[in-house]
């Protein structure tokens, strides 16, 4: 124990301490708001002419310098996360792209460049003879270019359309008529054919993000948009990311595994070309953030920075004779709702809808073993394939459990349960179909959501795979 005044002098001592140390804290000037904003500004700056400093020293040594005074300095300082304009800016990128989109092309197929820029593709188009050539620039800066490289080739079949042609997911969240007169514009000038026929256009573009998947996705259920006059086949450079999370399979996991992957391989037929140099293409993606692999996903984002992928997509030629054109919005439907969350399991999810119709996939009576399915369990093909496979009828799973969940079905075998399930006497008057026309009227309706909405929407669905890597 202390004595009495020991304790009253360390007393004392703490009260002048902390009084020394308040006189001193409260005589320092506190940054005024102003201040502090000066200096975020100040910092951005520096990060901008750094950026531009690398990116025309990176081009200076491959010899392409010279392409860097015809696009705008945005292009050069800016490390945006996800853009919609994104361009071909090296004579050697634009030769290898050229490779593919001219290869098989007919000499009176009508052949649509979006985001031409400053035309280093369009020269390398039109060096192969195209003769039909449809330009769809959002950029306004890069319209004299272009229209002087139109009036130096007359020869050719051109037209040139100013739009956003990669935001164009974005008009799926309005019904306006400034939207559908916007898409109507930029249609027009495309040939129509029948499904059947071949594909009345390719086009070329670069895509960084699943949006613009989806809605391509959205406007083949619905027969609207670019498929409102035939198949469309795209020739499309995107990360390696996306490239996995589209044709990806249920050994990926849940991670990668989703709504648009059994979509997209249930709509489309896709291809991988090859790989096109990241740094060829501005401006340049933001550098992910440094941390450990813990998904299957963080590998991807990670090598993005060094190549993306070409790949081919066409609609699928014999779609509607698995599915009709009229069941395809309740495909996406039902798709969408049953894969959206990993725990979701077939029985229980359908019984919902019907009752008691669980017995009907377990007694599974229309059940045939495939000799395909089985020489394709032996192949042992990666979670993310080169080619697409072929749609099967009656592609029944093996077994289907109480347990069985939608996220272990290949997209065939969804398909065909769809098949069943639409097929039931009961459907038609479920809740079902009701629940399918008001989730087609949510994004036409008149309410206030905004695509800046959809877009967090999205992100919140990307953020809620990240925090469950294992799924």
């Amino acid at each position: 124990m202390f004595p009495r005044h020991s304790t009253l002098l360390i007393s004392s001592c703490r009260k002048c301490f902390h009084s020394i140390v308040h006189r001193s804290w409260c005589s320092q000037p506190v940054p005024s708001k102003r201040n502090l904003k000066s200096v975020s500004k100040d910092q951005g700056a520096v990060s901008a002419n750094r950026l531009e400093k690398e990116v025309r020293h990176f081009f200076k040594e491959i010899g392409s310098e010279s392409i860097l005074s015809q696009l705008p300095t945005e292009l050069l300082n800016q490390r945006p996360k996800q853009t919609d304009c994104l361009y071909i800016a090296t004579a050697e990128c634009a030769s290898i792209v050229r490779q593919h989109v001219t290869a098989g092309l007919s000499a009176d197929a009508l052949l649509a460049e979006v985001n031409p820029g400053p035309g280093l593709l369009t020269r390398e188009l039109l060096k192969d003879g195209v003769q039909r050539l449809m330009l769809v620039e959002d950029d306004e800066q890069f319209e004299p270019v272009l229209r002087s490289l139109m009036a130096t080739y007359r020869d050719v079949d051109w037209s040139l359309k100013v739009a956003n042609f990669n935001g164009h997911w974005r008009q799926v969240y309005y019904d306006s008529e400034d939207s559908r007169r916007k898409l109507q514009d930029l249609l027009e000038g495309m040939p129509r054919k029948r499904w059947k026929d071949e594909p009345n256009i390719r086009l070329f573009s670069i895509v960084d993000s699943t949006r613009f998947f989806k809605a391509m996705m959205g406007c083949l259920a619905n027969q609207t948009g670019l498929f409102s006059r035939g198949r469309c086949e795209m020739v499309l450079v995107l990360p390696p990311l996306v490239y996995v999370q589209l044709t990806c399979t249920k050994a990926a996991g849940y991670a990668m595994y989703r709504q648009q992957s059994v979509m997209f391989q249930l709509l489309f037929e896709h291809e991988l070309l090859g790989t096109i140099p990241r740094r060829h293409i501005l401006p340049w993606a933001a550098k992910p953030p440094k941390r450990k692999i813990r998904s299957e996903r963080q590998p991807y984002e990670q090598t993005q920075q060094d190549e993306w992928y070409l790949m081919r997509i066409v609609p699928r030629k014999d779609l509607h004779d698995f599915c009709l054109p009229d069941d395809l919005k309740l495909l996406r439907f039902f798709v969408y709702q049953h894969l959206i969350s990993r725990t979701n399991r077939i029985i229980p999810a359908l019984e919902k809808w019907i009752p008691y119709c669980g017995c009907r996939l377990i007694l599974n009576q229309n059940y045939v073993p495939s000799i395909a399915s089985a020489a394709d369990k032996d192949q042992q093909l990666p979670f993310y394939l080169p080619k697409s496979l072929p749609l099967r009828r009656n592609d029944y799973p093996e077994r289907v459990t109480i347990f069985t969940k939608f996220g272990e079905l290949t997209p065939s075998q969804i398909l065909t349960i769809f098949n069943d399930f639409i097929s039931w006497p009961e459907f038609r008057q479920s809740a079902f179909v009701q629940s399918a026309e008001q989730n087609q009227l949510r994004p036409m309706s008149l309410t206030k959501r905004s695509s800046s909405d959809a877009i967090a929407a999205d992100e919140d669905d990307e953020r809620e795979v990240e925090k469950h890597p294992t799924r």
